[in-house]
Formats: C-alpha cells, sequence, structure tokens
C-alpha cells in the first residue's frame, strides 16, 4: 500500500496536523482501490479512525467491485445492502376502442447492474382494467420495460403502479 499525506504526520499511535488552519489530506492506493481522504476538522492531534469519521470526506475509486465491473463511491463511503435493484413505474390512459395492451418503463432506482438481468420480478400496487400479470420486454442492465395485457368495458380509463426488482 503507498500513502502520501499533506498537513499531518504519523507519530507512532495518532495523526498531528502541521497547521490547524488547513484541512489534512492523503492519499491510498493499493491492489484494490485508489482512495483520497480529507480530515475536515481543526482538531489536532486526530486517530487513523477519524480519516472516515463524521468530519471527514473521502474520494474511492473500489476496483474490488460488483462482478467484474467497478464502482465509484462520492464523499462519505455508506455500505449499501446487497441484493435485488429495484424500480418503479406508473402508466395511466383513456382506452375507446378494443382491447389493448397498456404498459410502460423505468430505470432501477438504486443503481446499475454489470449485465442485463437475468430475473425480473414485478409487485402490482394498483391497477384498473388490467390482468395483473405484468410481462417485461427490453430489459438492459439499467431497468426494464413491461407490458400487460387490458380488459374491460370501453371506452375505459386503465392504469397500473407497479414496482419491479431484477437480479
Amino acid at each position: 500500500m503507498d500513502c502520501a499525506v499533506d498537513n499531518a504526520r504519523w507519530d507512532g499511535t495518532q495523526w498531528v496536523k502541521d497547521s490547524t488552519a488547513w484541512f489534512s489530506a492523503r492519499f491510498v492506493s493499493n491492489n484494490f482501490e485508489v482512495r483520497w481522504q480529507l480530515h475536515a476538522s481543526a482538531a489536532s492531534p486526530f486517530a487513523e479512525a477519524a480519516w472516515t469519521g463524521s468530519v471527514s470526506r473521502q474520494f474511492v475509486f473500489d476496483l474490488d467491485g460488483i462482478g467484474d465491473g467497478q464502482t465509484l463511491t462520492l464523499g462519505r463511503e455508506y455500505d449499501v445492502p446487497s441484493g435485488p435493484l429495484t424500480g418503479y413505474s406508473a402508466t395511466e390512459g383513456e382506452w375507446g376502442s378494443t382491447n389493448a395492451n397498456i404498459g410502460g418503463g423505468a430505470s432501477f432506482a438504486s443503481g446499475r447492474l454489470p449485465a442485463a438481468p437475468s430475473s425480473v420480478t414485478f409487485t402490482v400496487y394498483s391497477q384498473a382494467g388490467t390482468d395483473n400479470s405484468p410481462s417485461s420486454f427490453a430489459v438492459q442492465r439499467m431497468g426494464v420495460g413491461w407490458f400487460d395485457g387490458t380488459s374491460g368495458g370501453l371506452p375505459s380509463t386503465r392504469w397500473m403502479f407497479l414496482s419491479f426488482s431484477a437480479t
């Protein structure tokens, strides 16, 4: 691991600022990440853990990301729960002729997958004039399109609000 520090020195047990009027900064690189850290407090000395504390900021290029992809963390680093990505979509319209499909699409609200998902699950929260079993189309790593059949007398208003998750 390589490390370069500005405005602080390690005295064997803690970091001591050269000047409390300035932030301390350090650049860390190793086989898995490149990290810039700022310690924004005037406190001196400060502990190693303070580089990631409430008065600090981090900019991280993490090469140990999802699968073979890379992730980029800006600002404070937070743990993100693993699991499926989710999104939300809704559509509404007025149909005046024969039964037709209703549909929509949206990007994942919680991120991007490294490749198109192998599984998409829909949860319908509210619907009218549909058969309540949406199907996916145009599935990509950043989102999914969906459609559903409609039924009922015409003319009529039909809608569906749903969420989806993908893995």
